[in-house]
Parts: structure tokens; sequence; C-alpha cells
């Protein structure tokens, strides 16, 4: 399971023109620019009692790293979830990495869980990856390996490396789905191309078994992804 990760902040900062507060935030954001972490805190906190729900998950993320305010997992856990209740598939995703590690003592995994689904559902990539390890694993859910690829190709298809990898071996060698070479190899490429340093054994086990036709196959749907994806 991942740390902490500011993958959705660009995103979020997408909609300050639009969300309550924005011009606290922009100046929070500007302080953190220049250093100043606590006037960065005074104005997220604006922001958040306006009901930002950006500034709540910024605000939680310094609590927690104990960056302008003082460092408190509690307090953290209470931006993300004020976050999470807003909507914000962020805060659903960091309240739920926090309960799963644990924010006073153990973790809880099924209720982080919850709060991956609901992330994932809003388009988290980040918390499907989450959630599809939990159903790999039965961790906090039951196992269910069909639901697991279902969650790492949304979570790859919105680039996160671990779930191109996982996705691509579990499609590649049937591991509890049926077995797609041709899809499986493609995804195992494009994480090989995203510099995924765990995906070459794979690749090459599965190259070696590869006929001519599944190869050229291959080829194509890398070809269509690039033309979507061309920073791959």
């Amino acid at each position: 399971m991942h740390s902490l990760n500011r993958l959705a902040t660009a995103a979020a900062l997408c909609l300050l023109s639009s969300t309550a507060g924005a011009g606290s935030l922009e100046d929070g954001i500007g302080a953190l620019d220049r250093g100043d972490t606590r006037a960065a805190a005074a104005a997220f906190k604006e922001a958040a009692n306006d009901g930002n729900p950006e500034a709540m998950v910024e605000l939680g993320r310094m609590s927690l790293d104990g960056v302008g305010v003082p460092e408190n997992r509690g307090m953290a856990a209470d931006w993300f979830q004020r976050a999470a209740q807003k909507g914000s598939p962020e805060g659903q995703f960091l309240l739920g990495v926090l309960l799963y590690e644990g924010i006073e003592g153990d973790g809880d995994p099924a209720a982080a869980a919850v709060w991956f689904a609901t992330a994932a559902a809003a388009g988290s990539a980040q918390a499907a990856y989450n959630l599809g390890v939990f159903h790999d694993e039965g961790t906090g859910v039951p196992q269910d390996l069909a639901r697991a690829a279902i969650l790492y190709r949304q979570a790859a298809a919105g680039g996160v490396l671990e779930a191109e990898h996982t996705l691509g071996s579990m499609l590649a060698f049937g591991r509890g789905v049926p077995r797609d070479a041709v899809e499986g190899g493609m995804w195992l490429e494009i994480a090989a191309a995203a510099g995924d340093p765990d995906v070459d054994e794979e690749l090459q086990a599965l190259r070696s078994s590869l006929s001519e036709a599944d190869r050229q196959a291959i080829e194509q749907r890398l070809e269509a992804y690039r033309r979507k994806s061309p920073a791959l």
C-alpha cells in the first residue's frame, strides 16, 4: 500500500476559479511557494472554514507532516474526513490511507476500503489501485480476483504504474482471470516503457511464449494506446 502522495493535487487546483474560498487557497499555495508555511496554513484554514475541500486536504497534509502546524495525525484525519464528506476524491483517498495505516492505533482496513471505494467511484485512480490490492489479497474485503482486475484496469487507465504491471501480469498468465496474452502483454509493455524496474522478468517470459500474430496484435494495441497517451 502506498504512502500519502499528491497524486490528485494538480487536478484539484484546476477548480480554483469556481470553488468557494479560492482566493485564500491561492494565497496558501503562494505562501507555500515562498516557504512561509505558517502563512500558508492560516490561508488554507480560512479557505477550509469557507468550505473549500482542497484547502481541507492541504491542511490535512500539513497536520500529518507537521508543516506550518503541529504534527497531529488525528487532526489530519479530521481535515481529510471533512474534505471527503464534501465529495473530494483526494480527501476520500487520503482518509482511506490514514485509516489503513492507523490514526492513533491499529489500522482499520475495512473502513479504509469503504473510502477507497468511494474515491474510486469518483474517479481516483490511486484509490482504485489500493482497493484492487485489497480485493487481490482479501484485506478489509473478501478476496475477489475478478473484482481486483476490474479495479486494476481502472487504475491502469489512470496511469498508475503498479496497476499497469499487476493487471498485465494477471492477464498475461491467467492469474484469477481468463488468460489474455495480448492485453496482458500490452499492459506489461506499457509498465516497462514507464520505467517499472520489476516487470522485465515477466515480460521476457511472456515474449518467449508469444506467437507472431500475438506480437503484432500487442504492437497494434500499443500504437492505439500511444495515440491516446503520446507521453508513453
